[in-house]
């Protein structure tokens, strides 16, 4: 491994910060918090934002869908930062295609998701 790796990468995949190797623990802490956080969250159903009123009929169909969503969350964010890491480990820029790539399918699965929730939800409106 190198004694300096990728620490930080800009929109284009190119390095912006070179850092030690000690800096490889950041993005796993970084990748329990926020899936402890979500998974958290998800421990919570009445702390969600459903955007229908919720029924003992609607109930369990609503509350699969907004885990389901959260589910998708987490999957993302691990692999996101599973990739950052692995990169960083072994030293090279983040691929061009990639990095848009990645971010184009951060940025459509999610209101996916919340389209889904929507479509779902207004069954029980």
């Amino acid at each position: 491994m190198p004694d300096l790796i990728p620490a930080h990468y800009d929109a284009a995949g190119a390095v912006h910060r070179w850092g030690s190797k000690a800096e490889l623990f950041l993005l796993p802490c970084f990748s329990i918090l926020m899936t402890a956080a979500l998974e958290w969250v998800s421990r919570h159903p009445k702390w969600w934002n459903i955007p229908a009123e919720v029924t003992e009929n609607s109930r369990e169909a609503l509350h699969s869908v907004t885990l389901r969503i959260l589910s998708i969350m987490e999957l993302l964010t691990i692999l996101g930062f599973a990739l950052l890491e692995f990169l960083s480990m072994t030293g090279r820029p983040l691929p061009g295609g990639l990095t848009a790539g990645f971010v184009l399918i951060w940025m459509a699965l999610i209101p996916i998701a919340i389209l889904w929730l929507l479509r779902i939800a207004e069954r029980y409106r």
